[in-house]
Parts: structure tokens; C-alpha cells; sequence
């Protein structure tokens, strides 16, 4: 904790962390960075997920549009 010079708040600092135990405050700690870890990686999966299928759908429309014009070129030739 960052001691304050001014006197009453330096007590009220002394006297919240001798009422808080040091292992709450740690646990707390863990617990927040698991749940930001948590975040980060649903959102990375969500972005990874997002740019997966755009890729996907991407070159599906490339896949088609390559199978319908060498259709095209087909009847052409015929």
C-alpha cells in the first residue's frame, strides 16, 4: 500500500489492511488476471474465428466463380 503523508488517511490505510487478510487480497489479484486472461483469449478466438471463415467464404467464392467460368469456357468450346 502507497503511505500517504496525511496523517488520518495513513491510519485508514493501516487499519484497511490490517482488517483485509494478505491472501484475500492475493486471490483476489489471481482471480482478476485469470478473467482477463479468459477475456483475451475469448476475444483472439472470436477475431481468429471472424477472420477463419471470411477466408473461408472467401475462397469458396473464388472456388465457384473458377468452377462456373471454366463451365462458361466449356459451353463456349461446345
Amino acid at each position: 500500500l502507497t503511505i500517504l503523508k496525511i496523517n488520518g488517511l495513513n491510519v485508514n490505510l493501516l487499519s484497511l489492511a490490517r482488517k483485509i487478510p494478505v491472501l484475500w487480497s492475493l486471490r483476489s489479484h489471481i482471480v482478476t488476471a485469470y478473467v482477463i486472461d479468459i477475456i483475451k483469449c475469448i476475444f483472439i478466438l472470436i477475431y481468429f474465428g471472424v477472420h477463419y471463415l471470411r477466408l473461408n467464404c472467401h475462397s469458396r467464392k473464388l472456388l465457384c466463380r473458377h468452377k462456373y467460368n471454366d463451365i462458361n469456357s466449356r459451353l463456349l468450346v461446345y
